[in-house]
């Protein structure tokens, strides 16, 4: 009988998080213990024992962000297993699920020896790997947690979960301390946090004159940077604004709204339910109060305006708008500042500009996330008001001032919808600059629609383009100038 080959494979901080959240309860790890030194709570030795019965170790290696798992180095070592560092790609993952995939595809191609794979996970992401495990007449174990979906075990030749598995002798788990309320400092902190968000909702809504209670979540954290630009979640022990707004969950309410998530003051909430509450006693800052909150019960999520068909059309074609409607007005301010004060009118790269932006934003109190210049790129990517010089080269911006870039930009969006010449001029302003749109930005609607009916084809050419950052540059579209 030929000799059997296993291949092991940790996603070892997604075990180590689950069996966390099996002992202290659900997002514990997430919200409280994650990147600090962690207690070891995986019986290493219990697992690498299982997986050797199935023959002779062939490759054993684990991957995690190590700084944290030091006090694990001993069972690691004893068994044997080769690390992986992945530092963290975004605040809640690693990458640790794709990088292990490509490891057991290459793997199995350079050592055809390997008869069993077994993977020490929950990520039901492993599914598809299992499959191909399978395919490939490869025998696919996995090791997961209570936490493992139903699907994923399925996919398996053999499953098992950690608790299922008898422990090893020596090892004596770490004592998890308890999830406590939080006391002191620590919830005032939260209530001043709490505070800042509540202000920064109410905010939004008297700003937009809305109806409802409701806000795009996308839009609390620039005004919250707004009303107190040294806010850090990061301060208060949160790595990411989700993670702060889920701890606020008693004064906070999150849902999935039509384009995004949303997110109301729960008091607010109980007012507009109550029918002789004040509505404006939630208005903040000496803020005029907002209209009263309608609950359209058939209708989750509130009345559709034509502003938000507008931007609905836009979607369609792939083109979303910045949450703060006014950053298209003042990034196109500001961006051909950028290039007439850089050498030879060149910007190194988008990343580049986007610092830039930031910068010369900021200096005027306004907050230009990442994602949000990304919508504003893909805006002026569309309108052709970058020339890409080549590879490592830069780019130059076609538009010589505010005015032509704001034109070139504006007639770009109202040319992605099906007619705009017929759609109603305060809808479309309201759409792309939000209910306070002035008549400078009144005007400038009117003035690109005229250049779409003088130059019919630009909108054909603004349809067809993607939006999407490609290496080249397409050619100027027809009835565009770089005078335009």
């Amino acid at each position: 009988m030929a000799e059997t080959a296993v291949a092991i494979y940790w996603d070892f901080e997604n075990v180590h998080a689950c069996l966390i959240d099996d002992e202290a309860g659900e997002q514990t790890y997430r919200t409280t213990a994650r990147y600090r030194s962690q207690e070891v709570v995986i019986d290493v030795a219990r697992i690498a024992g299982y997986a050797a019965g199935f023959g002779r170790v062939a490759v054993h290696r684990a991957y995690a962000n190590w700084q944290y798992f030091g006090k694990y180095a001993a069972d690691l070592q004893a068994q044997a297993i080769d690390l992986v560092q992945l530092f963290p790609l975004t605040s809640t993952k690693n990458g640790a699920d794709i990088r292990l995939a490509l490891d057991v595809v290459d793997d199995l191609q350079l050592h055809p020896q390997i008869t069993h794979v077994v993977v020490v996970g929950s990520d039901s992401d492993y599914t598809a790997l299992a499959q191909r495990c399978r395919t490939y007449g490869i025998h696919f174990v996995g090791v997961g947690t209570a936490r493992t979906a139903r699907g994923y075990p399925a996919a398996c030749d053999q499953f098992i979960r950690y608790h299922e598995l008898p422990p090893s002798p020596r090892f004596v788990p770490a004592v998890l301390p308890a999830a406590s309320p939080v006391t002191g400092a620590a919830a005032a902190s939260l209530d001043g946090a709490a505070n800042l968000v509540e202000r920064a909702v109410r905010r939004i809504i008297a700003e937009n004159g809305a109806a409802s209670p409701w806000v795009l979540k996308a839009a609390v954290r620039p005004m919250i940077k707004r009303l107190d630009p040294g806010f850090e979640e990061s301060a208060l022990g949160f790595a990411a604004f989700s993670d702060l707004v889920t701890a606020l969950g008693e004064r906070i309410v999150e849902r999935t709204g039509r384009f995004d998530h949303e997110l109301a003051v729960r008091a607010d909430l109980a007012s507009a339910e109550s029918p002789s509450a004040d509505p404006s006693a939630a208005v903040a800052d000496g803020a005029a109060a907002a209209p009263p909150v309608d609950l359209d019960l058939a209708d989750p999520f509130g009345p559709v305006t034509p502003a938000a068909i507008v931007e609905g059309l836009l979607k369609r074609k792939k083109q979303r708008l910045p949450v703060d409607k006014q950053l298209l007005w003042t990034g196109t301010e500001l961006i051909p500042e950028i290039f007439a004060a850089a050498p030879n009118g060149v910007v190194e790269s988008f990343d580049s500009l986007r610092l830039q932006l930031e910068t010369a934003a900021a200096a005027r109190g306004i907050a230009v996330p990442e994602s949000e210049f990304r919508k504003l790129k893909a805006i002026l990517w569309r309108a052709h008001a970058f020339e890409p010089l080549g590879y490592a080269l830069g780019l130059r911006l076609r538009a010589p001032d505010a005015d032509a870039l704001r034109l070139r930009a504006v007639a770009t969006l109202l040319g992605l919808l099906p007619d705009p010449a017929e759609a109603d001029r305060s809808a479309l302003t309201e759409a792309i600059f939000g209910p306070a749109a002035t008549a400078e930005q009144q005007s400038l609607i009117s003035a690109a629609l005229l250049a779409l009916a003088e130059h019919p084809a630009a909108s054909a050419e603004a349809d067809a383009t993607d939006g999407t950052d490609e290496a080249g540059c397409p050619d100027e579209p027809v009835g565009w100038s770089s005078a335009a």
